[in-house]
């Protein structure tokens, strides 16, 4: 399933694929999820250097990651503790 975000969003378990073409900043707030599942961020837009995208969660261990590079992507995998950029 792919989903463009155009306000701040907290994902649920269904959703896979996430695209982001913001006008403003933009906050993606990741679920606890079940162990393996695994998340695409991507800033279809090109406007991250302006207007990032902060995705909230415990990430390789610490709170957040901003994407602030314009057409940027993660992908995230969830370990039952967190999430870690593959």
């Amino acid at each position: 399933m792919r989903t463009i975000l155009q306000q701040q969003i907290y994902l649920t378990l269904t959703q896979i694929h996430l695209l982001a073409q913001q006008q403003m900043f933009q906050d993606i707030t990741l679920p606890n999820t079940t162990i393996g599942r695994i998340i695409h961020i991507v800033d279809v837009g090109g406007n991250a250097i302006t207007n990032h995208i902060t995705v909230k969660g415990t990430i390789n261990g610490s709170n957040d990651f901003i994407i602030n590079i314009s057409y940027m992507s993660i992908t995230l995998w969830y370990s039952g503790s967190g999430w870690f950029i593959i």
